[in-house]
């Protein structure tokens, strides 16, 4: 066999053993049920739902399209069937330890004398470094927390951009140059954290490249270039379409912090002991958590930020002195730095510590972990110490995974060890009211009340519950003390609108409606609200202007596009409320509803045919609903089918005919952890 087929054979067996190793960490995931952000980000979202027009994507966040666009995948081919999603996150992880893989096999080839004496001839190195990454537990919360599907994407074209570099300096090709400008663009589509890809690009450019001939080195940078540009720009347009704000360039400081609550110097203060806890987590795994409890540094001089300081300067003081004798353990520090600074530098983000920051980050670990294991153990024996090594995370891994499979078990383990963390106690909370167990979600959120008695946010929790008990007195105060601490709460504003619109206070309601509308002018849910007022106290007009702008702020908005179907349907327009009912059906196929009032348009302009599939569709998908088989009778009746007539008569007589209205309290706002 030929050296280059030997080298072929090599890496495709290496490529599924990497694969096959993924998948027995991760199997024990494919079941696991929507968690925390899943479930306001997936299954309650209705973009998801939608896979065309794709600008409906966009303009929801830009700065994570492509992540989203994955998601309205996975429910165009198989709806919420959760191990779907699952097995694409666990293909993700997958492929980027390939990557990995030939990362580290292409920069051994660039490793000086003796480093590439010592490691180079050794196969085992590559596919050792993906084995780290793949198996490491902290890569759990980024593969099997589902919506962290955006960094498992933009780790796969950060690496695929940075592995492209380095084919492009060795032979510049066009056609991997434009895929590059491909990978540079979409990338800035997934995660802020793809912004740093300039930067590493220009460590590796220093430490292994700067003997290879440059050669249009200005047309090679151009694509790099073009992430510092996107990334903050899709950051600052998801911020200003949140806060409906038009775009201007003098506004660029949206795309340097999502928290408005914590102050630059505090935040970078903190994250010096955020960093120090991360490093201890790479080399021993112990006490993981969804959300840990890091105290706010204040001061320079304060215990914990001044020693993770000394640390993190003797760190990078050791990366630049060793740089020539240790070229990739140098580079693996470094490198961990540089993915640092999105998240744990001068730009503040609401919580200072979570794990998934540190995904990409695990392959510097297994850099550094491999030059170690080079230098400390003699060769006969690397391979079983790696081996060790990789054994044992692995079966962290498995064993961490199991912690995901109830959501209430994961927030029980994470209170057990961040016990003072209000947000842990409100999604725990949260989870008891979807299963209905008020008694429990009011501990819960009381909890998280007393810990935080500075936020609103417990007090709406208990409001919404109240009102799930029918209590709407507790619900009242509870949403008013929650307003009395913050009057321009969004979520308190407009769920006491909802308790005054179900006790049919149209005025108190629609006061509550335009304070929220004032903080969220855009908010098509509060505009969809405002009309269906307006509609209750037969000002249609009024209507039909709030359920217009509803739907121009959220074209996929099936709630108000069928609502202002309706009021043309009464006005006798068929012809509008036909285009609507279409739309809607577009977007939500499975509208059983729509079907059935679509129909009931068409009877009205001589469309028989056309009324009947919609009917039978009505029918298919809402076998328990009575109207669309009386609707169909009455269909039959016209048409002098009397057999079919009395046929669909008699199935709309097995049911009770009666509206089954919604619950109160799914009008309430959708809390996010």
């Amino acid at each position: 066999m030929k050296h280059r087929d030997r080298k072929f054979v090599s890496s495709y067996r290496d490529c599924l053993l990497i694969f096959l190793l993924g998948i027995l960490c991760y199997v024990n995931t494919l079941h696991v049920p929507f968690q925390l952000d899943d479930v306001t980000v997936i299954a309650q979202n209705p973009l998801i739902r939608i896979l065309y027009p794709l600008q409906y994507l966009f303009r929801y966040d830009p700065s994570r399209f492509l992540t989203h666009w994955t998601f309205a995948v996975n429910y165009y081919w198989g709806g919420f069937h959760v191990p779907w999603f699952h097995w694409v996150n666990i293909l993700l992880h997958c492929g980027n330890a390939i990557l990995l893989y030939f990362l580290v096999k292409a920069t051994l080839r660039f490793l000086p004398f003796p480093q590439n004496q010592n490691m180079g001839k050794r196969k085992i190195f590559p596919v050792f470094a993906a084995f780290i990454f793949l198996t490491h537990p902290l890569q759990t919360e980024s593969v099997t927390y589902i919506v962290q599907r955006s960094v498992l994407l933009a780790t796969a074209f950060y690496l695929a951009g940075l592995l492209g570099y380095i084919q492009l300096r060795m032979k510049f090709h066009w056609g991997l140059y434009f895929l590059i400008l491909a990978v540079a663009i979409l990338g800035a589509m997934t995660k802020p954290i793809f912004i740093t890809l300039p930067l590493t690009i220009m460590l590796y450019e220093f430490y292994f490249l700067s003997s290879v001939k440059r050669q249009r080195m200005a047309l090679l940078i151009l694509p790099y270039l073009f992430i510092l540009i996107l990334v903050p720009l899709g950051i600052m347009l998801f911020a200003l379409n949140y806060f409906a704000e038009p775009f201007a360039a003098a506004k660029w400081i949206y795309a340097t912090r999502t928290s408005m609550e914590v102050p630059r110097a505090i935040y970078f203060l903190t994250e010096w002991s955020v960093v120090t806890r991360y490093m201890g987590l790479l080399f021993f795994p112990a006490s993981q958590n969804i959300l840990h409890a890091v105290p706010m540094a204040r001061y320079i001089w304060e215990g914990p930020a001044f020693l993770s300081l000394c640390l993190i300067v003797s760190l990078l003081f050791c990366a630049v002195f060793v740089r020539h004798k240790k070229p990739l353990f140098s580079f693996g520090i470094l490198w961990f730095f540089i993915l640092m600074i999105p998240e744990s530098s001068i730009f503040p983000l609401s919580d200072v510590m979570f794990e998934h920051r540190l995904y990409l980050a695990v392959g510097c670990f297994a850099l550094i972990v491999l030059d170690g294991v080079a230098a400390l153990v003699k060769r006969p024996r690397r391979f079983w110490v790696l081996g060790l090594i990789v054994l044992n995370l692995s079966i962290l891994t498995y064993a961490r995974n199991l912690a995901w499979q109830s959501p209430a078990g994961l927030l029980e383990d994470a209170i057990a060890k961040s016990p003072a963390k209000p947000q842990l106690h409100n999604a725990l909370g949260i989870i008891y009211e979807r299963e209905r167990l008020f008694n429990l979600a009011l501990m819960e959120f009381e909890k998280a009340r007393v810990l935080d008695k500075k936020s609103p946010i417990a007090l709406n929790h208990l409001g919404r519950v109240y009102a799930a008990k029918r209590d709407f007195a507790s619900s009242a105060a509870a949403f008013n003390k929650a307003l009395a601490i913050n009057p321009d709460y969004f979520e308190a504003n407009f769920n006491l609108g909802n308790l005054y619109y179900h006790k049919k206070d149209w005025p108190a309601s629609l006061r509550c409606y335009r304070r929220a509308l004032k903080l969220r002018p855009k908010d098509d849910f509060v505009l969809f609200k405002m009309a269906k007022i307006y509609e209750s106290m037969k000002n249609f007009s009024e209507a039909k202007r709030y359920y217009q702008l509803a739907v121009s702020y959220a074209p996929y908005s099936t709630a108000a596009l069928y609502a202002l179907g309706n009021l043309y349907l009464q006005e006798h327009n068929y012809a509008q409320a036909i285009l609507l009912y279409n739309q809607v059906l577009e977007i939500d196929p499975r509208y059983a509803l729509a079907h059935n009032t679509l129909a009931i348009a068409y009877v009205n302009v001589a469309e028989s045919q056309k009324a009947e599939f919609h009917l039978k569709q009505a029918v298919r998908l809402n076998p328990g609903d009575p109207v669309a088989y009386l609707n169909l009778s009455e269909l039959y009746q016209r048409r002098g089918d009397e057999k079919n007539a009395e046929y669909y008569r008699n199935l709309a007589r097995r049911y009770i005919l009666n509206n089954r209205p919604k619950e109160f309290v799914t009008e309430l706002d959708a809390p996010e952890f």
